[in-house]
């Protein structure tokens, strides 16, 4: 089961109230696994059947006839100062080789400064040196395989490490809270690193990671506030959950190419898992990718000095945690892709001073914006349907409210503890005001306001050439729920109305389009909801009208209108939107014989092929007849050629603009107009030019 960072984070001298929450939370749960632990070694010592023996104050068990291992020390004679553990011991006659060091052998032991282990050791067991508070230096021999879980818990005087190249695993905690830990050297022997390993090693500054380590356990990293940059060999194939969660320094983030898991593409500063998409850790210097599709749990959690951040429009979840107290964050944009806000996602961001909740989210989550004390207006969407327990908890600064939830979907919620509801304005929409002042938790502001319906229905213009298909995208940007609308078409008499569609983005399954001819020659468009479900988004193409510009038509802009526009509701409301006017500007592509739509050399071999007579496929008579003078001729050629040589030489509404020499290039073609009825032409062309061709 992932641990959850907000709720099991250890730290060990922080004292916000974000901090305080993560502080106390883990103490249950870790303290009880290392209870359990305790427990577990304490039958197996009480149990155990070995023989146990006293050499200077350290107690030892025996493995076999041979072999011991440390157990324990005299409680009345702790270890101090520096010691030197023997490779052999003497008892009753018998010399024995010391191959382990036991579990907690010196747990506690707060005045051992340092200490060397021999070659005849090969197992550093659980927890052996947790809590050796003053130890500053040790020595691990060559000889030793497996650092066991919790080895060196919490030794803060430990300033240095150096790990053998004989070592193969890292165990879990191994060096959690080590933090005056400042460097540490991993061999390439090493292929796992365990859980929480370096946890809370705040003084780490750089460490490396070899190109032998397949995996990196949960939390591994978690708390290493001095680490600055962090390189994933293209070895890893697994890294845990929250392997890097609050390492509030780091501004750099490589995977290694060629790893077959992860990927940092396009320099984005993150670690993305490369089959999914999912952007599972971030940093202060993080670009999300376009092609990111959710941002796992915990993803920029601790990153404090992460100042903004866009969230492309490909991502479609915010995870729990996400950017759990990023507190000098003071912009993020969401996107209308997003559909989930998950809890503590954005727990004490206390620099944000607004945020806009997309018309694409369904559910905000627990605490989601808990402590974003900076906050002073937010925007909820129309399309939230759940609320998650405090999820604006001590957001104090609330000034604004803006709740676009329409009254027939309104819920009760427990969302705005420590808000100042008798300063915050809560605006809801227009006829809803009664409804939210019976609703429980909305109830609560003093101040509820009716808003204005915040509708705009938008067409850009577009251009075109004669005898092409066109499309014209109707656009909406409403923050109030549409559910039905009505509009009146008019077109100029040069232009043919073909089909009309929804836009695929704010469509729903429920949704239907109609049109008809009024009796004055304009065409009626409806579409609506047979479930009075309102259309997706918040903005975005609300409709396509398909057009067609005949091949004859002129060139020239032609105005196009929508008018008698009305918006519909969920709750029947109307809403009356001034007319929308738009211009077709239709030019015709002078030079464009072969109708490619692009005036290239092939242009040029399709209108001599006219001249002389030749089968030619497709040709534009119009588009060929550059001059203007009704007839294909060399003058057509030789203006053509001047489009290519100079494509500013004619303003493409079928004037040139310059004839002859091109002022600019100082380049021209010229021909003289021969013409042959049978058998070879030869036409000479000359070129008067200042600039180099090869073609």
């Amino acid at each position: 089961m992932q641990k959850s960072i907000s709720n099991n984070a250890k730290y060990k001298n922080r004292t916000t109230k974000a901090e305080k929450k993560y502080k106390y939370n883990i103490k249950i749960t870790h303290n009880m696994k290392k209870f359990t632990a305790t427990l577990l070694l304490l039958f197996m010592t009480l149990t155990a059947s070995a023989d146990r023996f006293e050499v200077d104050g350290i107690i030892y068990e025996s493995k076999n006839d041979t072999e011991v291992w440390i157990s324990s020390f005299d409680k009345g004679n702790l270890p101090e100062g520096s010691i030197t553990i023997p490779a052999t011991v003497t008892n009753s006659g018998m010399t024995y080789s010391v191959t382990a060091i036991g579990d907690q052998a010196f747990y506690r032991c707060d005045n051992l400064t340092s200490i060397t282990i021999p070659n005849s050791v090969t197992t550093i067991g659980s927890s052996a040196f947790g809590n050796c508070s003053g130890l500053t230096s040790i020595t691990i021999p060559n000889s030793v395989t497996s650092i066991g879980s919790s080895a060196f818990w919490y030794c803060s005087g430990l300033t240095s490490i150096t790990i053998p190249n004989s070592v193969t695993s890292i165990g879990e905690e191994a060096f959690y809270g080590c933090d005056g830990l400042t460097s540490i050297t991993i061999p390439n022997s090493v292929t796992s690193i365990g859980e929480w390993a370096f946890s809370y090693c705040s003084g780490l500054t750089s460490i490396t990671i070899p190109n032998s380590v397949t995996s990196i356990g949960d939390a591994a990293f978690v708390g290493c506030t001095g680490l600055t940059s962090i390189t994933i060999p293209n070895s890893v194939t697994s890294i845990g959950d929250q392997a890097f969660v609050v390492c509030s320094g780091l501004t750099s983030i490589v995977v290694e190419s060629g790893n077959s898991v992860y990927d940092s593409r396009e320099n984005c500063n993150a670690i993305i898992e490369t089959k999914t998409n999912t952007l599972i850790r971030g940093c202060n210097n993080s670009i999300i990718p376009n092609s990111v599709t959710s941002i796992v749990n915990n993803a920029f959690n601790g990153c404090s000095a992460l100042t903004s951040i866009t969230i492309p429009n490909s991502v479609t979840s915010i995870g729990d945690y996400a950017f759990w107290d990023c507190s000098r964050l003071t912009s993020i944009t969401i996107p209308n892709s997003v559909t989930s806000i998950g809890k503590e996602a954005f727990y004490n961001c206390s620099s944000l001073t607004s945020i806009t909740i997309p018309n694409s989210v369904t559910s905000i989550g627990y605490y989601a914006f808990g402590y974003c004390d900076g906050l002073t207006s937010i925007t909820i969407p129309n399309s939230v349907t759940e609320i998650g327990e405090q999820a604006f908890f001590a957001c104090s600064n609330l000034t604004n409210i803006y709740s676009y939830i329409p009254a027939d979907n309104l819920f009760a919620v427990d969302a705005f503890l420590s808000v100042d509801k008798d300063n915050c304005t809560l605006y809801v929409p227009a006829g809803a005001k009664a409804t939210y002042a019976a609703t429980d938790g909305w109830s609560e502001f003093t101040n509820i306001v009716e808003m204005e319906p915040d509708v705009t229905i938008e067409a850009e213009n577009i251009s075109t050439a004669p005898g092409r298909s066109i499309t014209l995208p109707v656009a909406m940007s409403n923050s109030e729920a549409i559910t039905a609308f009505q509009m009146d078409l008019t077109l100029p008499e040069e232009v043919n109305f073909t089909s009309v569609t929804l836009g695929n983005d704010r469509t729903t399954e429920s949704h239907t389009i109609q049109t008809s001819v009024l009796a004055n020659g304009k065409r009626r468009i409806i579409a609506y909801s047979s479930k009075n479900t309102p259309f997706n988004l918040n903005e975005g193409t609300l409709l396509n009208i398909n057009l067609d510009v005949p091949k004859e038509t002129a060139n020239g802009d032609y105005e196009v209108e929508l008018s008698n526009i009305r918006l519909i509701m969920p709750n029947s409301k109307e809403i009356l939107q001034d007319n929308v006017t738009t211009n077709i500007n239709v030019k015709m592509p002078w030079g464009d014989a072969n109708e490619d739509g692009e005036v290239t050399i092939s242009d040029v071999v399709t209108v001599a092929n006219y001249i002389l007579e030749r089968h030619i496929g497709h040709f534009w008579f119009d588009a060929a007849d550059v001059n203007g003078d009704g007839e294909i001729s060399m003058g057509d050629l030789v203006a053509i050629v001047n489009i290519i040589l100079n494509p500013d030489s004619y303003d493409y509404n079928g004037k040139m603009a310059k004839r002859g020499v091109m002022a600019e290039s100082g380049s021209a073609i010229s021909m003289p107009d021969t013409r042959s009825t049978e058998g070879t032409a030869t036409v000479p062309v000359s070129l008067n030019n200042t600039t180099a061709y090869t073609a």
